[in-house]
């Protein structure tokens, strides 16, 4: 079973997953072997490849979001500080 760019799930014959078809060189690289497994390429994963809402915060790691990564006026106040918090200007 695969999923499309869509998300549509489609049963496929386990055949047509050979390694030039899995691993494209572009965002997967390796042989599929133990030797050189597949694995996302650094940098592999763009943004047209994430769905809307798909990045929570569960999958970012600690420290990653930073204040060069935050595009100029993006972030509100009500984003800053949880309920019960002082915010501080």
């Amino acid at each position: 079973m695969v999923t499309d760019g869509t998300g549509a799930v489609a049963w496929i014959d386990k055949t047509s997953l050979s390694a030039a078809a899995l691993a494209d060189g572009i965002s997967i690289e390796g042989a599929g072997t133990s030797v050189s497994p597949f694995k996302v390429k650094d940098l592999g994963i763009v943004t047209t490849m994430i769905a809307n809402a798909n990045v929570t915060e569960e999958k970012l790691a600690d420290d990653a979001v930073t204040t060069d990564k935050i595009l100029n006026a993006t972030i509100l106040a009500e984003d800053i500080a949880s309920p019960g918090m002082k915010k501080y200007w």
